[in-house]
């Protein structure tokens, strides 16, 4: 894929040296990223044995709305969204940004215990002066549409407030998607500084590819959570691990379901 000068591309491509990627993965990663699979799409461009192109409906199979392309699978299509990118991708990238703050903050990560809570879709977690939030929808004065960021983290010692909001676009998307995302949760910590003025704000916006590529903002917005700048590196390695991986699994399970 083209690399865009916001893109860090020497960290966008360290998922290909995580410890868990193998040359399947690592080839199909790939073949995704040229866009080299089996679509609706690529199939209308590959001649047949006539010497032909064929000529049939490119729209998606699911949907029905839109073409089918890999961008459209792996990030556009509505129908894949709550049963495939929410827990496929985006959930698991967020629960190891949970499990890195439980590390750095609380020295502790209930892994079995978060599982457990996760699967009621929201919950709330407090370790000492330490508050964690899950998908907490937050009551303000104003009626807002935005209002449940992916993880609210509260210092009661410092008196400050962390809202993290995790996004997997397309990798030509990630400064788009992190400036939406500042966009659209303004006016929760707008509101938020007025219902509690003891309290500063911070939000931080952690987009990761869909394919790993990063920004070169990634680090910086990481190290607002408090993380140990020396512990990054991995960090970042992980969550692109994840993303690339809940990818995968994405276009396969795809392409399984009936042509039609």
């Amino acid at each position: 894929m083209e690399r865009k000068p916001y893109v860090d591309t020497h960290k966008s491509l360290s998922w290909s040296k995580h410890a868990s990627m193998t040359s399947h993965f690592e080839g199909f990663l790939h073949a995704v990223q040229e866009q080299e699979i089996a679509t609706k799409s690529f199939m209308n461009k590959r001649p047949v044995a006539s010497g032909k192109r064929p000529n049939f409906d490119t729209s998606c199979r699911l949907c029905k709305l839109k073409m089918e392309d890999v961008s459209h699978i792996i990030a556009g299509c509505e129908r894949m969204s709550a049963r495939y990118y929410l827990p496929l991708r985006h959930d698991v990238v967020a629960k190891s940004i949970w499990n890195a703050l439980h590390r750095e903050h609380c020295q502790s990560v209930r892994l079995d215990e978060f599982d457990t809570l996760c699967s009621n879709g929201e919950f709330i977690d407090t370790h000492g002066h330490h508050e964690f939030w899950w998908n907490i929808p937050i009551k303000t004065c104003t009626k807002l549409k935005h209002n449940r960021p992916d993880i609210v983290m509260w210092d009661h010692n410092s008196k400050v407030c962390t809202l993290v909001e995790i996004a997997c676009p397309l990798d030509v998307n990630i400064i788009g998607k992190e400036k939406e995302k500042e966009i659209m949760y303004g006016p929760l910590i707008r509101n938020m500084q007025l219902m509690y003025p003891a309290y500063s704000f911070v939000f931080v916006p952690i987009i990761i590819g869909a394919t790993g590529s990063v920004a070169k903002t990634l680090e910086e917005q990481l190290s607002k959570l408090g993380l140990s700048r020396k512990n990054l590196p991995r960090l970042i390695s992980k969550l692109q691990e994840r993303t690339a991986s809940g990818t995968v699994k994405i276009v396969k399970t795809f392409l399984r379901f009936k042509l039609m």
